[in-house]
């Protein structure tokens, strides 16, 4: 297979700034020239791992969400700080609070910032004239609609949403096994709750030329005619219930590099206590909430293992008790090899990088498809979820005791692991791939 120039682009957020990552690592290995078109604050991060990089140029928007300026998912937690007061809630109920003026704006100013990335990436393919594109955005982008370059969509949150109507909705938290007359139920509510935001989207779509989002569309979700790929481990897919959908294809295990290239070493303070070693991490969204990462560390403080902790931007304001090392930002792939258990918010990358290492998980979902894993992960009895604002200390601490000392979980995620790490379905899909950007 001679090599493509592949231009590879994604929304400005950890997480899938991180997916898109992942998959780069594993065409790098194939030898094709990968180039990563991100608004500028990325530049940095992506040049460190030896990537080109073209930086995103941005105009003036109607509403001056530009991007540039702003740190690297500094505008995603903006949007998270906004939405503290619904993720405290249930997703049912937190739905029916959606139509609140403040709300409605937040998500249009998020969305909005997403879409003013269509000119500068449509800039950048007549630019770099790639073979291929793939993407990780949350919404419909005008330009690849438009576009004559085959492209890719690489969808690096839970896959529920691509089976519809098969499965419960994405972001209700529902079971496979659940009534479904509460999908239907989630489904109508959602339709009615975020039509003002859908005729926002659809101004700017009708405006572009494409055609706009119906009713029961996912807003989210913008699948390609050409090929589309979800990473999620098998052992959580839910193919036992449903069919997967033409032209999506799952990789299995695509683990990103290390943010730091030396190995981690469990920190001074923590090598001679006693107790397991636990990593807790609520990502990027959940430590914006600094009130939930003092209530959920105050309670660690009484178990008797020690923690690693990812405290987040508020990072200054967290003090750890004895039993405790932590830092802003910490390197999750380094750790996660040291750990006998992980406390997560559930997000994608995270669920996907601990079921490779073969670690139990406990689960305190906040946002959209947090609540589709943490349900996942007990329908599978793969762990534990926890209700990320109404726990009481005894179920978290119970919650540590109960898979620490599960053996047969244990022996259950071992045999995922080595099933991640021995996949070829990543290779399988690569091929496809290179297939999608010869036939352009």
């Amino acid at each position: 297979m001679g090599h493509l120039k592949i231009l590879l682009s994604a929304m400005s957020g950890q997480g899938h700034v991180n997916a898109i990552l992942g998959l780069a690592a594993i065409l790098k290995q194939h030898n094709h020239e990968l180039i990563f078109a991100l608004s500028p604050a990325w530049e940095s991060s992506i040049k460190s791992r030896g990537y080109q990089f073209e930086s995103l140029q941005f105009d003036q928007v109607e509403d001056e969400t530009k991007g540039e300026d702003k740190a690297p998912n500094e505008s995603f937690l903006d949007f998270i700080k906004n939405q503290l007061e619904i993720l405290r809630k249930e997703p049912m109920e937190g739905l029916e609070y959606f139509d609140d003026e403040k709300l409605i704006s937040s998500y249009a100013g998020w969305s909005t910032e997403m879409l003013a990335c269509d000119k500068p990436i449509e800039k950048a393919i007549d630019s770099i004239k790639p073979d291929l594109i793939i993407v990780d955005f949350a919404v419909r982008l005008p330009c690849l609609i438009k576009t004559k370059v085959p492209w890719i969509q690489l969808w690096s949150c839970n896959p529920v949403a691509i089976y519809k109507d098969l499965c419960p909705p994405e972001g209700s938290g529902l079971s496979v096994y659940s009534p479904k007359e509460k999908w239907t139920q989630f489904r109508k509510l959602y339709s009615i709750k975020y039509k003002r935001l859908r005729e926002k989207f659809n101004q700017f779509m009708i405006k572009s030329g494409v055609e706009p989002y119906g009713d029961y569309d996912s807003l989210y979700l913008h699948e390609s005619p050409y090929m589309n790929i979800y990473n999620y481990p098998e052992a959580l897919d839910y193919t036992d219930v449903a069919p997967r959908p033409d032209k999506w294809y799952r990789m299995d295990a695509v683990i990103r590099e290390p943010d730091d290239k030396e190995p981690f070493k469990v920190p001074e303070n923590l090598i001679n206590k006693p107790g397991k070693l636990i990593y807790f991490s609520l990502g990027s969204m959940g430590s914006v909430d600094l009130d939930l990462m003092k209530r959920v560390i105050g309670c660690l403080a009484k178990s008797p293992h020690r923690f690693i902790v990812s405290k987040g931007p508020h990072h200054k304001q967290i003090d750890l008790p004895d039993n405790m090392w932590g830092d802003r930002y910490v390197n999750q792939i380094g750790i996660l090899p040291h750990v006998d258990l992980v406390i997560t918010h559930g997000g994608n990358n995270t669920l996907t990088e601990s079921l490779y290492f073969a670690k139990p998980m406990i689960v305190m979902p906040l946002i959209y498809d947090q609540h589709d894993n943490a349900q996942r992960i007990v329908d599978k009895k793969l762990g534990i979820r926890i209700p990320t604002y109404k726990f009481a200390d005894d179920q978290l601490l119970n919650a540590i005791e109960e898979l620490i000392n599960d053996e047969s979980l244990h022996e259950k995620l071992k045999k995922i692991s080595n099933e991640m790490r021995n996949t070829k379905i990543n290779e399988t899909v690569v091929k496809l791939i290179e297939q999608v950007g010869i036939k352009k």
